[in-house]
């Protein structure tokens, strides 16, 4: 298993995880089509590139023999403060620590910060176990409307020493 920093060229291998993973994560929650629009609004290639060449984004990818198998972003938000918009896991490989050491290596990049939050759908149980195993907490919830969908999510926060 190799982590590094993602590439604009292999952005449409990353937008194929991202696709294959929400399809599998969510399809008992949304409806086909609003996982389609969720899909194609927040995983637009082009949204990809600029969130790879970011210099206070981390990007990263797990690799298995040269295929994407997980990927991470993470946002630093401030001196102290990072935001983790994705993790992600393809369903073949989830359940190895791949997750766990995404997180470690986005910790590693971001030196200094104090807390790590992230928002994870509220019916996304595996989700929400994992990151309450992480550490993370809750400390509030939220409604996003996507489509004809209304989005819910618990909002976590992880107090981090590195």
């Amino acid at each position: 298993m190799v982590i590094q920093r993602a590439k604009k060229e292999e952005v449409h291998e990353i937008k194929k995880l991202l696709t294959e993973t929400w399809i599998n994560t969510y399809n008992e929650i949304y409806s086909p089509d609003t996982i389609k629009n969720i899909t194609s609004q927040w995983h637009k290639p082009e949204l990809l590139i600029v969130q790879i060449q970011d210099p206070d984004v981390y990007f990263g990818l797990a690799k298995e023999q040269d295929k994407i198998v997980g990927l991470i972003t993470v946002r630093r938000e401030n001196n102290d403060n990072l935001t983790m918009y994705r993790l992600y896991i393809h369903p073949n490989f989830q359940r190895q620590g791949i997750g766990t050491k995404l997180i470690q290596e986005a910790l590693k990049v971001f030196k200094g910060c104090k807390k790590l939050n992230i928002e994870v759908e509220q019916q996304n149980m595996k989700g929400v176990s994992f990151y309450r195993k992480q550490g993370f907490k809750e400390i509030g919830r939220k409604t996003e409307k996507v489509g004809n969908d209304e989005v819910f999510t618990v909002k976590m926060e992880k107090d981090i020493y590195n």
